[in-house]
């Protein structure tokens, strides 16, 4: 099967979060599941609030890895720093920084290209050279 990582240009920070949800609800209605790896628990916070809220009329189930009991039956996992990531069809890269390790076992990576600012835009050519070198095939999304 061949392997996909998207990158979606993020011009300003204020986007992420909206675009995150997107992402996961594509995913969803795909039928794939899906773990979204955020930087700290308070972006876990935002996000599992955003996931009741962002769009009327729609609920995507979901869970935060670190209140979640166990087996995981959500198709949507968010973990946090460096909390283990469970298996999943798609893997969400919303806490930027330096390239995952997480990225195998995944068929499809998302990711966002920081473009409104030089060190993260860096970090993001980092991340999308990282997952060239580990077989995914590249798209780009303005």
């Amino acid at each position: 099967m061949d392997r996909i990582a998207e990158f979606v240009n993020l011009r300003s920070p204020e986007q992420k979060l909206r675009l995150v949800c997107q992402c996961v609800k594509r995913c969803y209605e795909r039928g794939e599941t899906v773990v979204v790896h955020v930087a700290y628990p308070a972006d876990a916070e935002r996000l599992d609030a955003m996931l009741w809220t962002f769009e009327d009329g729609t609920f995507i189930p979901h869970a935060r890895l670190a209140e979640a009991q166990q087996p995981l039956i959500e198709p949507v996992v968010i973990c946090c720093g460096e909390e283990p990531v469970g298996e999943a069809d798609a893997f969400l890269e919303a806490a930027g920084g330096e390239p995952s390790r997480r990225l195998e076992g995944f068929n499809h990576a998302f990711d966002f290209a920081e473009t409104y600012d030089a060190q993260l835009r860096e970090l993001s050519r980092r991340r999308y050279k990282a997952c060239q070198d580990a077989g995914y095939r590249m798209r780009f999304i303005e």
